[in-house]
């Protein structure tokens, strides 16, 4: 597992504890901080560069709730003395599995039913002759 990988990894799962020197960290934790708790949670992650905090969230309308509050965390960002010229936000979608995909029930015609039954009639294989009856179950009727 690549070192960065591994540092995140320890990180979420709390195994091991990460230097609040690290800068990245502890820009993450100021922002956090000066969030409403309901807000931070939804605050994935940030970035600085060149005076440009990118903010990262799970969907386009935790995006805007953190875009009305850069204000806020440019002036917290200052009294901690990081400096911050610009704030971006950027959505980064929750991964889904096969699970997130929307199924539409098989819907065939009565004659490719009947063709169906007729196959499996014919076919050695139990497994496969019950799946094809299983499957012509669900003709339009």
């Amino acid at each position: 597992m690549p070192k960065k990988l591994q540092r995140v990894t320890q990180f979420l799962t709390g195994a091991s504890k990460i230097a609040l020197t690290d800068p990245q960290v502890e820009l993450y934790r100021l922002v956090r901080e000066s969030l409403p708790a309901e807000l931070a949670t939804h605050c994935l992650g940030v970035s600085l560069k060149a005076g440009r905090l990118t903010l990262l969230a799970p969907s386009p309308a935790w995006a805007s709730r953190l875009r009305y509050h850069a204000a806020l965390i440019r002036a917290h960002l200052e009294r901690a003395g990081v400096g911050c010229d610009q704030v971006v936000t950027r959505v980064i979608p929750p991964i889904t599995g096969i699970s997130g995909v929307v199924r539409h029930p098989v819907a065939i015609s009565v004659n490719s039913a009947r063709l169906l039954v007729q196959t499996a009639e014919h076919i050695a294989d139990p497994d496969l002759a019950a799946a094809l009856r299983r499957l012509a179950s669900h003709a339009r009727r």
